[in-house]
């Protein structure tokens, strides 16, 4: 027992020392963490070198001593407010990190909603465009074949040898459904 104890007690010291080399001693001294682990590794360094008689065994003083250590559970309270600090944080990023995502998520939806509109009215757009062509398509096949009509009327005029369609005949040959010549 007293050879771990004196293990932990010099690994202490060697931690107390680096804390005082890394932060320097006014820091440490006004932590009081750190003042409560000084003040007990000091009494109990004290203790065991005044305890130990003249054989080397320990007196009742080292047993009150090694009670003393528990003032040093502050360590675990530390460890523990630090591992919920952490928890906290990732905690707050996550809920930092969804913000984002559902407002990412809002934007898409917008720019979806006015892709889709615009997709719509482009569809319209383009099925009138079709309408339109179809109308000028039939018009303009229309046309063709009037043209052929006539074209068939005037070569039939040309090799009957008349050569030529007088205007009178030229004015009856073409009458509508109306009756209104053309």
């Amino acid at each position: 027992v007293s050879s771990f104890l004196d293990f932990s007690q010099t690994t202490f010291c060697v931690e107390l020392t680096m804390l005082i080399i890394a932060f320097g001693a006014k820091a440490v001294v006004m932590h009081i963490g750190y003042t409560i682990d000084v003040a007990v590794i000091s009494l109990g360094i004290y203790v065991r070198l005044v305890s130990v008689d003249e054989e080397g065994a320990l007196t009742g003083w080292l047993k009150y001593i090694r009670f003393l250590g528990f003032f040093r559970v502050w360590r675990l309270a530390r460890l523990f407010v630090s591992a919920l600090s952490s928890v906290e944080k990732k905690l707050v990023e996550v809920n930092a990190e969804v913000k984002n995502q559902s407002l990412e998520i809002n934007i898409l939806k917008k720019e979806q909603s006015l892709t889709e509109s615009r997709l719509k009215l482009e569809t319209d757009a383009k099925a009138r465009v079709e309408k339109m062509l179809r109308a000028y398509k039939d018009e303009a096949e229309t046309l063709t074949e009037a043209l052929n009509l006539a074209a068939i009327d005037v070569a039939a005029a040309m090799a009957t040898g008349s050569g030529s369609i007088t205007e009178e005949e030229d004015n009856n040959k073409y009458v509508d459904d109306d009756g209104e010549s053309f």
